[in-house]
This record gives C-alpha cells, sequence and structure tokens, in this order.
C-alpha cells in the first residue's frame, strides 16, 4: 500500500462508490476545448480537487491556467469540499499542495517509486537518497569536529533546521526523543544555516568578555526568532495534516481487515464442504495462522473461484499441517501420560533417578511414534510403552555416565583406565563435577554449583523442575527441533578435584578410597583458612563454618586461580562441629516443598512441605514415629533450582571466641557454647554466682588442626586478652 499514493486511491475509491447527485452523460469533450476561459472556469468550480489535479494533467493549456494565481480560489474550495483535508501551508501554492498530496510517489533525486511525501519539508525522497540528502546528529558532530565546541553548535543548530516528517512513518519526531543515527535534518540546510550559528556563538562568547550591549540588525539572535515561528508553524500545519493521515489510514486498514476476513470465510467454507475429514479446529487454526499472512504477503483481497483454484492445494496443505501438529502434540501428551503411569508403579525412593520426560519423548521409538506425518488418530500400546520404558531409562542412565566417564578420563589423563576402573572412581568424593546451566544462572539463585560423585550427579540430571519443564503444557509448546531448557551438561572440574583432596587429607582419609557417601556420613564443618575473620549479621566477629560439599563451592565462587590464592580450610572440634549442627539452618526448610511420602505414590506429581509429608504418613500409614530417609525422602530432584538460594552458613564467633561450656547446666537436647561476658552473665541470671570456680565451666578447643591460621590467630593473643577476665570469675590465669 505504501508503495503508491494511497491518499489519492483512497479519495478516488470514495468518489466512484459515493451516491451520484446527477445522471452520468457520456460523450466527447472536443467542444469543452471551444468554451470560453470564464464558462470553463465556472465547469472548474463544480469539480473535485483531483479532478482538478487530473485536469491540470491533461494538456498545456489547462496546466498553465490551474496554475495561476487565478485559479488558487478554485483549489481552495474544493480542498473545502474534502472533509478534514488540511489547508494548503504558506510556503506552497495550492496547485504544488496538491501535487505533493495527490501527486506520483517518486524520488525528486533517482525516480525510484515509493517515496512518500515528506510533509514538513515539502520533498520526496526515497531511503538511498535520504542518506545522500540529509544528515543526523552524528553527521553534524563530525561536520564540526574542529570546533571547540561541536555539541553546542549541534544544540543551536538543530532549532533553526527543519525536521523531517514522512508519511510512512506517521509522527513528528520530537527534539527530546531523538536518535543519533537518524537522518533528520536536510545537509542544504545545514550548510545554509551553519554560518549564522557559528556567528551568533561568537558573539556570545565577546558578550562574555566585553558586556557591552549593541543592536544590529544582522545579529543572528533575531534572525532566530523569525525563525522559529516559521518552524513552529509548520509543525503544527504538518501535525494537522498527520490527524488526517492517520484517519485515512485507519479507514484503509479496516476496509483491507473486512476484505481478509470475507476473504477466510470463504475459503474456510469451501475447504470445509470438500469433507475432507479435518476438523473445524484445523481449519480455524490454519486460516489464522497460515492463510492470513499468505494472502496479505500475496495482496489477495477478492476471492473467485478461479483466485481459490489457483490457492486451493496450498490451503489444503496448510490445513493438513496443523492437523498433524495437533496430533503430535496429542500423542506427546499421551507418551507424557503413559510416562507418569509408570513412574506411579516405581517406588519413591526411584523418582530422584527417574529422567526427565523431555528425555524420555527423545527415545527413538517414543520419537519415531510422536513426528509420524500421517493426519488421522492413532494410539501407543500401553503394555507394550510399559515393557520399552525400564530400556530407555537404563539406556539413558548408561549413555550420560559413559558421556561423563570418558571427559573426567580425557580431563585427569587417564585414558588407558577401563571403564569398569572409572566407574568405580566415580563414587569418590574427588570426582566433582558442575552444571552448565546452574553457572549460567544467578549466583543468588542457585542451589548448588558442585555435585561430588556419581548419585549427586544422577540426581542433578534428573531434575524436574515443576515449573519448567515437567509441566506437559510447556512440552507441548515446543517446537518439534528444540528442546526444554534443562540440567544435562555436566562438566569435570579439576580445581574441585584439588579442594577435595586436600579436605579428605586433612581429615586423615586417603583420596582414592573416599567415596562422597562416607564424608556426609561425618558431616563435619570447617573453616576457610583464607578468609579473614570480619563482621557478619547481628555484629558477630568470627567466620563461616561450611559443610564439606560448601567448602568446595565457596573455594570456586570466592577464590579463584587467576589471582593465586588457593583456599584451604580447617577442621572444627566434635563440640564446636556439634554446637553448629544444632545452631545452622537447614538445606532444605520445612516450608520447601521437596518432601514426599516413601511408601506411597500420593506425591508422585507435586511435593509437599515437611509438615504435610509428616502429617500424611501419620495419618495414612499409621506411623508414629516418622524417620527422614524411611518414612520420608526429600525429593532434591523436583525443588525448583530458579526459586531457591544458598543455605545460609552458620557464623562462628571468634572475637570474643564461642569456646566456653556451663558445667551446671543440665544434658540439653540442642548444645549450647559461650563466649566469657555471655557465660559470666549467664552464671548470674541462672545459676547466682558471681564467681564460678575452675570445675563450674569447659573450655573447648574450637579447631583441630594445629597447623590452621585460625590457631595461630587464637593464640597470638585475641584468645588469651579475653581469658584474662576467667580470673575475675573463679578461673585460671
Amino acid at each position: 500500500m505504501l508503495q503508491a499514493n494511497f491518499l489519492k486511491g483512497h479519495l478516488m475509491k470514495r468518489m466512484r462508490t459515493a451516491k451520484r447527485n446527477t445522471p452520468h452523460i457520456s460523450g466527447c469533450l472536443d467542444r469543452f476545448l471551444t468554451l470560453p476561459t470564464e464558462l470553463i472556469f465556472e465547469v472548474f468550480k463544480h469539480l473535485h480537487a483531483l479532478d482538478l489535479y487530473h485536469m491540470s494533467l491533461t494538456c498545456r493549456t489547462f496546466k498553465q491556467a490551474l496554475r495561476e494565481p487565478v485559479s488558487y480560489p478554485l483549489w481552495r474550495s474544493a480542498f473545502a469540499e474534502i472533509p478534514s483535508f488540511p489547508p494548503c501551508p504558506s510556503d506552497l501554492t495550492e496547485p504544488q499542495w496538491a501535487y505533493l498530496m495527490f501527486g506520483p510517489v517518486e524520488c525528486e533525486d533517482c525516480g525510484r517509486s515509493g517515496a512518500q511525501p515528506d510533509i514538513a519539508l515539502y520533498k520526496n525522497f526515497c531511503s538511498p537518497c535520504t542518506d545522500k540528502h540529509f544528515v543526523s546528529k552524528r553527521d553534524i558532530l563530525e561536520m564540526f569536529s574542529s570546533h571547540p565546541e561541536p555539541k553546542r553548535v549541534y544544540a543551536k543548530l538543530k532549532t533553526v533546521c527543519q525536521s523531517r516528517c514522512r508519511l510512512v512513518t506517521l509522527q513528528l519526531r520530537s527534539r527530546t526523543s531523538e536518535r543519533g543515527t537518524e537522518k533528520r535534518w536536510m545537509r542544504e540546510d545545514v550548510e545554509q544555516y551553519a554560518p549564522m550559528v557559528l556567528k551568533e556563538l561568537e558573539l556570545e562568547q565577546d558578550e562574555l568578555e566585553n558586556p557591552v550591549i549593541t543592536v544590529d540588525r544582522n545579529d543572528p539572535r533575531v534572525w532566530r526568532i523569525g525563525r522559529l515561528e516559521k518552524i513552529s508553524a509548520t509543525n503544527e500545519h504538518t501535525m494537522l495534516t498527520l490527524r488526517w493521515v492517520v484517519g485515512v489510514l485507519q479507514e484503509l486498514q479496516e476496509e483491507h481487515r473486512k476484505r481478509t476476513k470475507a476473504c477466510l470465510k470463504r475459503c474456510r467454507r469451501r475447504v470445509a464442504n470438500m469433507n475432507l475429514g479435518y476438523r473445524s479446529e484445523d481449519i480455524r487454526v490454519a486460516a489464522t495462522s497460515d492463510w492470513a499472512p499468505y494472502f496479505e504477503r500475496l495482496a489477495v483481497q477478492k476471492m473467485t473461484r478461479r483466485e481459490f483454484r489457483y490457492h486451493k492445494d496450498f490451503l489444503i496443505a496448510a490445513v493438513r499441517g496443523r492437523a498433524i501438529k495437533r496430533l503430535r502434540a496429542s500423542r506427546r501428551r499421551e507418551i507424557i501420560a503413559l510416562c507418569e503411569g509408570y513412574r506411579a508403579t516405581r517406588p519413591p525412593r526411584e523418582w530422584l533417578h527417574f529422567p526427565p520426560t523431555k528425555e524420555i519423548l527423545k527415545a527413538p521409538v517414543f520419537d519415531e511414534y510422536i513426528k509420524q506425518t500421517v493426519d488421522r488418530p492413532t494410539r501407543f500400546s500401553s503394555s507394550e510403552a510399559m515393557r520399552h520404558f525400564p530400556e530407555i531409562i537404563t539406556n539413558w542412565r548408561d549413555t550420560k555416565r559413559e558421556d561423563l566417564i570418558h571427559q573426567w578420563m580425557q580431563e585427569t589423563g587417564q585414558s588407558t583406565m577401563s571403564i569398569e576402573d572409572a566407574k568405580k572412581s566415580f563414587d569418590l568424593a574427588k570426582t566433582v563435577f558442575l552444571c552448565v546451566q546452574c553457572m549460567a544462572l544467578d549466583q543468588r539463585c542457585k542451589l548448588g554449583e558442585v555435585f561430588c560423585g556419581w548419585n549427586a550427579a544422577l540426581t542433578h540430571l534428573c531434575h524436574l523442575s515443576l515449573d519448567r519443564y515437567y509441566d506437559a503444557d510447556y512440552l507441548l509448546d515446543l517446537p518439534p527441533d528444540e528442546d526444554a531448557v534443562g540440567h544435562s551438561d555436566m562438566v569435570f572440574s579439576t580445581r574441585a578435584e584439588g579442594v577435595v583432596n586436600s579436605l579428605v587429607e586433612g581429615i586423615g582419609l586417603d583420596p582414592d578410597t573416599t567415596t562422597a557417601a562416607h564424608l556426609d556420613g561425618f558431616d563435619l564443618r570447617f573453616f576457610c583458612d583464607t578468609c579473614s575473620i570480619s563482621t557478619h549479621r547481628k555484629g558477630i566477629c568470627g567466620k563461616k563454618a561450611y559443610t564439606w560439599t560448601e567448602c568446595v563451592t565457596h573455594a570456586l565462587q570466592e577464590h579463584s586461580s587467576d589471582d593465586g590464592e588457593e583456599a584451604s580450610f580447617c577442621r572444627l572440634s566434635p563440640e564446636a562441629t556439634r554446637f553448629v549442627r544444632e545452631h545452622e539452618r537447614l538445606v532444605y526448610r520445612p516450608a520447601f516443598k521437596a518432601w514426599g511420602c516413601a511408601h506411597c505414590t500420593v506425591h508422585c506429581d507435586f511435593s509437599v512441605s515437611l509438615p504435610k509429608a509428616i502429617s500424611h504418613v501419620k495419618e495414612f500409614h499409621g506411623v508414629e514415629d516418622v524417620v527422614q530417609s524411611r518414612d520420608i525422602i526429600r525429593f532434591d530432584n523436583r525443588y525448583s533450582l530458579t526459586s531457591v538460594k544458598h543455605r545460609r552458613p552458620f557464623v562462628y564467633s571468634l572475637q570474643p571466641p564461642c569456646n566456653l561450656r556451663c558445667n551446671l547446666c543440665p544434658e540439653l537436647s540442642i548444645f549450647k557454647l559461650w563466649d566469657a561476658d555471655s557465660l559470666e552473665n549467664h552464671f548470674k541470671k541462672e545459676h547466682g554466682i558471681e564467681e564460678p570456680l575452675e570445675d563450674d565451666y569447659d573450655a573447648i578447643q574450637v579447631v583441630e588442626s594445629t597447623n590452621s591460621d585460625t590457631v595461630r590467630m587464637l593464640e597470638r593473643g585475641e584468645v588469651a586478652a579475653l581469658l584474662d577476665l576467667l580470673p575475675g570469675m573463679g578461673g585460671p590465669t
């Protein structure tokens, strides 16, 4: 539509479809040319503006007559007959205005068609010629780059140059929303007004140096007032013209929409009458998604029988494609339901290592069934699916494990090791993998970066996030060749292996025989020796106590190998470890919906919070003493990785050290340690003792390692200064 003069076409169509007040008389107009000029002008008074424009193109006589000033009232009265038509601007004559609005959309420079008029500059330029005749902000700054203040030149120059406004853009861009690469001003105007602007800047500089008021008619600031008034009047007329053009475009778009709707309706009725066996839903979706863009691309506005026969093959093929796509989605939903049914038949403990649904859909037997191109409904045998599921799951696990083994052997340089020996090494704690998808997430939203051992890696590979790809509707919306975003890519970390080796050797174990399950069973806590003592929440001055897997994550995140600072860790004593374990925050809070019953399949689809899981076990299974891992399972592969944050480690106070235990308090379920001031207040408040004896309390060792930097720091005097309070408490000096 924009390749032609749509304003002229709209007015001509309105004239053709309007009711005639006088009968149409056909005949030759030879005698009309012999009439006197006064009578010809009397006839012209009754013509439409488009008729006057066309008459000016018929012969040289009419062209000259309709361009004389005496004919301007004819044009003005003709323009007034067009509803809401903008008046002629002061810079143009009425014939020029008519030629600009109704003339051919051809470029004034190269003659290329499709150059819509610029109603602010009254010119026609195509896009290539626009780049040649117009300049942008960047171009102006380059033109005056030798000036001391090019930005100031641009700020003044843009106010005296008229901005362009093509009908295609349908907007007069304000000066406050300009873009640096947008070509908005004519190069000719910039070159014309640049000397005046430069002179104006010189005068302003002279006034700053010599503040003497002078009156000069050639002062560019006096000329600027008239120029700004002229630009303001042009912009006002441009906005008035744009409002009329927008109304015309809205009418054209509404007519186009109605014609397209009529074409689609007729095609839908004809395709439905063929009785090809397709659903009305398939025909409706094909008409909206396939037929409409196709007709718009080919500019089809009328659907005749001949036109329908020409497009019939495409229309039917589009309906068939939509039917195949709908049936593929139905088959995919069918396999997903079978997969969920099979998972419900397995014990809940196996759900931790059950592959994601998207991985099962990739199996050749299911992928071939889903992607078949038949346009009729089919069904997959339930018994056959149940027979294939165990083999598919086993093959997927073996494939993932072999991929990780080959990567591990390549990274560690043990290519001569057999696959069986490598599988045994996969259970070791030093075999650490990182998830590529987790590393791409924000640091605050990661559940964990390191996965030590094959069991942890497999659990993460089998992640079934409820908000992403466990949802069947999300899987159905995916294109056939696109996979859901998952956590199926693992990479081996040699740096993490070194951190685990140092941890295991510090405990006194052999890294080549210690498995991740052994370290999890010890449940130890560590300090980072590389990190200094600092102040944390609630004014506690100390260090964070990490689990062994959190030590690996902390070393990778906080102590990169680029700065040459390798992290080292020291182990807490058994008493300090017990104190930390009983006061730290759990990895999975009870409120997290990551728990389920281990006795039935009620939580097969959706995990619940810990209180709800305990209530279910007690109510439906009659278990009074509910034990985790026996009656309740924590599904690490169910909870959303994008919504859970890192566990906040417990901060152990070291200044003053929290290493004193009260011997007068009975044995409690929660282990309690005090610093010197807190213990003194505790004796006064709870036991009424002003000066406790040496047997009333014990001082524990915080860190086991004697080579630890933390121990050396405590021995340097920080603790000694605090223990000076003990003589006043009746303790040793």
